[in-house]
């Protein structure tokens, strides 16, 4: 089989692209052009692949999603497939991409295909922005396609090629979730307006009680902006909140300034990994709300970790976590994809910008024990038409009861209260919560 030239593409191109139009200003149905596209596609594969760079081609067919979406596949495959298309051809095969990447069903099915073209485009084209954008994706891919060990190290080769890109390093932190740069670096204002940072008051009470019943300190760790050390507080308990992030701790602390000095009196905030800080006083109460366990590594960080809150609990002490459940995140999984139904959106009147957030779940990682929890924040300038988008994936860990149970045996606390929801319901399959109340084990 002789090898086509670039001369004989752009022949067949034209000759095709002159049907084409043809067919479009008669053009009864979408099967007829269909039809016509998957015929060339057969015949001449790379020529009605090239279609897809063609501006007035792709221009007339933004009528028709359905050959949008097969226009966009055949270029992809034309670009992987042929090696000597010119540097000038680029720009138009960089935008093209572009539009396929603010649809999903145009490369539905062939994610992989997409992603890696288009980090092969936007090298070739020198687009940074653009090599990022794909950069994140193939990570994200790769994570949801239950490939974990292949998502680290390839984050790593990208941070070797661009060492000091800040969308780059917020990903980090699925190398080392406590040493890399923080998840959320540049979302912790998002967390307040959407929850549970403000909104969110369903577990407050239970804390509360448990706090007034234990009658000391109290430690919030992963305390994150400050809902609940906030409420303790407010309820007349002397509370330490630590948190990895200082992101979130700079929105604690802005909050804090603006809460009564008789309030604020009562809450020490310390940033650092609990492991490693030097704290110098005991509590009656420690607390892990919102799932916060489930973003430890797991293994020999999180044995220390459990050993490292036992040291902190006075003699009569108890520490509450909650985790969801293994076998409720399974059935969501498997029901619509993880996705929940529906976008939370929010106006922020000061700057005319609307924010929406998108959470879903990805894929278990068995070999791992893990499962991606992914939030998209989308935010539109409305005054100037500019459109910014945050993707978010916290790794975390899957905990069934009896893991949760050893895992407390073993740093010498005993689970002794277990709970599906924050009114004590009993544990049960549908429960979306595992709820721990340990113990401190005299020893």
């Amino acid at each position: 089989m002789r090898s086509h030239t670039l001369e004989d593409i752009s022949s067949s191109v034209s000759s095709v692209a002159a049907q084409l139009e043809i067919l479009l200003k008669n053009a009864d149905s979408d099967a007829k052009l269909m039809r016509f596209l998957l015929n060339t596609r057969r015949d001449n594969p790379k020529a009605a692949a090239i279609l897809g760079f063609d501006p007035l081609i792709c221009s007339a067919l933004d009528k028709y999603p359905i050959l949008r979406g097969l226009t966009a596949r055949l270029a992809m495959n034309f670009m992987n497939a042929v090696r000597f298309v010119m540097l000038e051809n680029y720009p138009k095969a960089w935008q093209r991409l572009l539009d396929a990447s603010v649809d999903p069903i145009l490369y539905k099915g062939e994610e992989e295909l997409y992603i890696n073209l288009g980090l092969n485009i936007a090298a070739a084209a020198e687009e940074q922005n653009g090599y990022v954008f794909f950069a994140k994706k193939r990570i994200d891919h790769l994570q949801n396609t239950g490939r974990e060990n292949e998502a680290r190290q390839e984050l790593r080769e990208f941070l070797e090629l661009l060492p000091n890109d800040a969308e780059l390093l917020s990903l980090k932190y699925f190398i080392d979730p406590v040493e890399g740069e923080n998840l959320y670096a540049h979302s912790a204002y998002l967390y307040d307006i959407f929850g549970p940072g403000l909104n969110r008051t369903h577990d407050l009470d239970f804390y509360i009680d448990y706090a007034k019943t234990q009658r000391g300190n109290v430690l919030d760790i992963g305390c994150g902006t400050g809902r609940v050390s906030m409420a303790l507080a407010k309820a007349g308990m002397n509370v330490t909140g630590v948190d990895l992030s200082e992101s979130m701790l700079a929105s604690f602390r802005k909050k804090l300034a603006l809460t009564p000095k008789s309030v604020a009196k009562r809450i020490e905030i310390i940033q650092g990994d609990l492991t490693k800080l030097e704290i110098n006083k005991k509590f009656s109460l420690a607390i892990m709300p919102n799932r916060v366990l489930q973003l430890l590594p797991a293994g020999e960080y999180v044995s220390l970790f459990m050993s490292r809150v036992r040291e902190l609990l006075d003699d009569n002490g108890l520490f509450i976590i909650n985790v969801y459940n293994p076998v409720r995140a399974a059935m969501l999984v498997a029901s619509f994809d993880g996705k929940e139904p529906g976008i939370a959106e929010y106006i922020d009147k000061d700057t005319n910008t609307r924010i929406t957030r998108e959470n879903w779940l990805g894929k278990l990682d068995t070999a791992n024990g893990v499962r991606n929890f992914h939030t998209k924040y989308t935010m539109l300038h409305m005054d100037s038409g500019k459109e910014e988008t945050y993707m978010e994936t916290e790794r975390m860990m899957e905990y069934g009861l009896d893991e949760l149970r050893k895992m407390g045996e073993a740093a010498g606390l005993e689970a002794y209260q277990e709970f599906a929801w924050y009114d004590k319901k009993p544990i049960s399959t549908e429960a979306s919560e595992l709820i721990i109340v340990y113990k401190k084990k005299q020893q």
